[in-house]
């Protein structure tokens, strides 16, 4: 009879690890093998350079899926109406902004995918004149489902 860890890959059977260690061992103990193998993860992408600049990306090896990337997120910008383009006034300044590139792997450190931000340099800008919002990152789901599973594991409250 098949196993409900029969079909995971390789690369997360180090968490079923510390996940069968859970019971036997303290929280605190829990944590730093959570943390363990979270470093192990991050610091096997050190090999990955990604590009600093737009020159950079366009001229690399994977310059086609650079632009792919940046493509992908004017289109999400666009789609999110992130902002109005309007006739530049004559007594304002144009706001520069610049790519941030990240190369997203999987658990085996495979790439997953690229991702391209464009960021406007916040330092020019000026309350009230060149915004009138601002908006606070936001949580994934995937942040929200570990920490209830871990709360739930461990018979933990939640409050908020």
């Amino acid at each position: 009879m098949e196993s409900d860890i029969d079909h995971l890959s390789d690369s997360d059977k180090p968490m079923l690890d510390i996940e069968s260690n859970i019971k036997e061992n303290s929280p605190l103990e829990f944590y730093k093998q959570l943390l363990d193998s979270a470093y192990v993860n991050a610091t096997s992408n050190i090999e990955f350079k990604d590009p600093t600049s737009y020159k950079e990306a366009i001229s690399g090896k994977n310059s086609q899926e650079w632009l792919n990337a940046m493509n992908i997120e004017l289109k999400d910008l666009e789609l999110q109406n992130t902002w109005s383009l309007v006739n530049r006034p004559k007594d304002r300044k144009i706001l520069k902004g610049k790519w941030v590139y990240k190369t997203k792997l999987n658990p085996d450190n495979s790439i997953n995918k690229y991702k391209a931000r464009w960021v406007v340099k916040r330092f020019l800008q000026k309350p009230g004149l060149d915004y009138f919002e601002t908006f606070a990152n936001t949580v994934k789901p995937i942040g929200f489902r570990l920490l209830f599973a871990i709360s739930a594991y461990l018979d933990w409250e939640i409050y908020q």
